[in-house]
């Protein structure tokens, strides 16, 4: 069982990187995310040594479902693998603006750390609890550390400031894509950003502006309402560079690093979004090893609508540390 949860854990190091087109010699252990994977599995390791240190040998049917337990762990982890390396396609449809592929894989993926953090409670639990207490206790560890990593994930979220320099020349600026509404308009978050990058462009603090995002159906894409309102601003066609095949935000830092990084070489890059939501680009910028400043809109909303989006951003935060996506 050991050994299984090695292959678990160096499983999810491999989907995270493979998921995103890393090499693996990008790898860093002082990623958050991969600092989490890490303790859980050495969790239960530790869990497997206390049983047997203390004698508190397992029985055969507890073995064998922690053995099925972890099993099932890496079954639904291969099931992303196959998905993702063989393109299986899935039911099409939008789920608060995420495409259905992303939610289902999101949907294994959580599911196989749900099922570990059990196994970590059932290992410990069976130390001092016996009968259906260890299985309630089990599922109470699955609240308990679920809490405590978004706690840890909302305030991290709160405390690291985004940084806002403005005075710097930047080779390019990069607006993140957002809702459209109807008529093809960007909705006020969206076009507060994009406001915000003609201000700068205007005051020639780049030079070029990439706009990224995809469109739900029925809609043009976000890249190209960006693109119709810099124009109708003042913007110069020329300087605005679209890309509409992105729907997520790691997609469109992924985005960045293979077209404005590799392909064109841009060295010094601006990804204006709100502050909110820079937080999570600039972690996923250092996992992606984009070297990327972040500027946030001057766009202001009411503090509801704040800690609404603060709390959707700490849970996209926590999915993308622990499988970064």
């Amino acid at each position: 069982m050991i050994a299984l949860a090695g292959v678990e854990l160096l499983f999810t190091y491999f989907l995270k990187y493979k998921l995103n087109y890393l090499s693996f010699s990008e790898f860093s252990i002082s990623n958050l995310g991969n600092i989490f994977n890490l303790i859980l599995t050495l969790i239960v390791i530790a869990g497997l040594f206390a049983n047997y240190i203390l004698k508190k040998d397992l029985t055969v049917s507890n073995y064998y479902g922690i053995l099925v337990l972890l099993i099932f762990q890496l079954a639904l982890l291969t099931a992303v693998c196959i998905i993702f390396i063989f393109n299986i396609p899935l039911p099409k449809f939008y789920l608060w603006n995420y495409p259905s592929r992303k939610i289902m894989i999101a949907g294994l993926l959580i599911g196989s750390k749900i099922i570990h953090i059990y196994i970590i409670g059932l290992l410990w639990n069976y130390l001092f609890t016996k009968g259906i207490f260890v299985h309630l206790k089990s599922f109470g560890v699955i609240v308990v550390t679920s809490s405590l990593l978004f706690i840890f994930a909302f305030v991290y979220h709160l405390l690291i400031n985004s940084e806002n320099n403005q005075n710097k020349h930047y080779d390019a600026a990069v607006v993140l894509g957002a809702a459209v509404w109807s008529n093809n308009k960007p909705s006020p978050i969206f076009r507060g950003r994009i406001e915000k990058a003609f201000n700068l462009y205007k005051n020639n603090r780049f030079d070029k502006i990439q706009l990224t995002g995809g469109n739900a159906p029925g809609e043009i894409s976000e890249a190209a309402a960006a693109r119709n309102l810099l124009i109708e601003l003042g913007a110069d066609a020329d300087d605005l560079w679209i890309e509409e095949n992105t729907s997520t935000t790691s997609e469109q830092i992924r985005f960045i690093k293979r077209d404005l990084v590799k392909l064109k070489g841009i060295k010094k890059i601006v990804i204006i979004s709100d502050d909110f939501h820079l937080q999570r680009v600039l972690e996923m910028c250092r996992f992606f090893n984009v070297d990327a400043t972040g500027i946030y809109s001057d766009y202001k909303i009411s503090w509801e609508k704040l800690f609404y989006y603060r709390f959707r951003d700490t849970i996209g935060l926590l999915l993308f540390w622990i499988f970064a996506i």
